[in-house]
């Protein structure tokens, strides 16, 4: 069974903090709920999730969800899993969520291991971002101190992958630009030899009426 570092856990967030206090609006968490319990207990009492008008996602596209939400997410999960008979590859019960990015999509803890995965709702494939969840938080911290994570467009992104998907859409678009002036070409070629066909015929028409 997990057992959290809480000093590892107090750092990464205190890290956390600062950067987003200093990059994003201050505060941006939720005051911590006095009443938390249960495996996200230390982390709910520090962060009640975030503030209701902090827009920017805590993690790529996860909001960070508040204790009552992080239950209610937690047994609406449980529930579906019993009805339907999800098996424990699809839905662990040993996964507590703690944050959202409001389409199906979840961060949660596995309260076994103490990893952290991505729950993706219509899919086999789930992600471990870190073996714990200090782990994560504190790598986290990292890639934003040093500049591998930064603020662009609402939101916190991976730069080097960011910079992979501009460079796709530069290409899509260069091809799409290429597309367009080759069928303009086409356009334009076919064009010319439908007139000069118009001009044949008509040539051929008088020279055949002045016979």
């Amino acid at each position: 069974m997990y057992r959290q570092n809480e000093t590892e856990l107090r750092r990464a967030m205190d890290r956390l903090e600062r950067w987003f206090a200093e990059h994003v609006d201050e505060p941006y968490f939720a005051p911590g709920a006095s009443d938390a319990v249960g495996p996200l207990a230390s982390f709910l009492a520090r962060w009640n999730g975030q503030r209701d008008d902090a827009a920017v996602p805590f993690f790529e596209a996860f909001h960070l969800l508040d204790a009552e939400s992080c239950a209610r997410e937690k047994a609406m999960m449980d529930g579906l899993a019993s009805e339907e008979g999800w098996p424990a590859s699809w839905w662990d019960p040993d996964w507590v969520p703690f944050a959202s990015d409001g389409c199906g999509q979840l961060l949660v803890l596995d309260v076994r291991s103490g990893a952290v995965i991505e729950f993706i709702h219509d899919d086999e494939p789930r992600p471990a971002h870190a073996e714990t969840l200090e782990a994560f938080l504190a790598a986290y911290a990292d890639a934003l101190e040093h500049g591998q994570r930064d603020l662009r467009d609402g939101y916190i992104v991976d730069l080097d992958e960011h910079a992979a998907s501009l460079a796709r859409a530069e290409e899509r678009e260069a091809a799409r630009q290429q597309g367009q002036a080759q069928a303009k070409r086409t356009l334009v070629w076919t064009g010319a030899m439908l007139l000069g066909l118009v001009a044949l015929i008509v040539l051929l028409s008088w020279a055949f009426g002045h016979r």
